[in-house]
């Protein structure tokens, strides 16, 4: 009686698994200050003063930085996509939005913050393999842009 239970119960345990109700997940479940519900694996922070950023090997998940600039910057980004997908939008403390787009490919941009404030970066990732920056200028800043890898 015990071994036709015990042969019921994995019967359907691998039936169970079989029909993908049941998954096994490799990598590292990753919980930072500035992100929720990341699923990472490699990954590398890139953050100073006046930059942050990410290389990962792969990356699913939300990034989210907020940055208080005293006077209007220019907004220097730097996307290096591998695989997967991206997207990004950046809004002031009142909900303007400054920039949004989808499926962002490896590229540069500059978006001007237009006047001192706090301003929130969300980064959105599904299967990302490669890295993101952020770099505002200073006083010191030369203006370039950050060179895609």
């Amino acid at each position: 009686m015990k071994k036709r239970g015990l042969a019921l119960f994995l019967a359907v345990i691998i039936a169970l698994f079989g029909s993908g109700c049941i998954r096994f997940h490799f990598g590292s479940n990753v919980k930072e200050t500035n992100s929720q519900e990341t699923n990472s694996q490699e990954t590398k922070d890139t953050d100073t003063e006046n930059r942050f950023g990410k290389t990962h090997d792969w990356f699913t998940g939300t990034y989210r930085e907020v940055i208080t600039v005293d006077r209007p910057v220019d907004l220097y980004g730097m996307v290096e996509t591998l695989h997967g997908e991206l997207r990004i939008v950046i809004s002031d403390g009142n909900g303007d939005i400054y920039f949004k787009r989808e499926n962002v490919p490896s590229t540069s941009f500059v978006v001007h913050l237009d006047h001192a404030g706090n301003y929130f970066i969300l980064v959105d990732a599904k299967k990302h393999m490669g890295q993101f920056q952020f770099d505002w200028n200073d006083e010191g800043s030369d203006g370039t842009l950050p060179s895609v890898s």
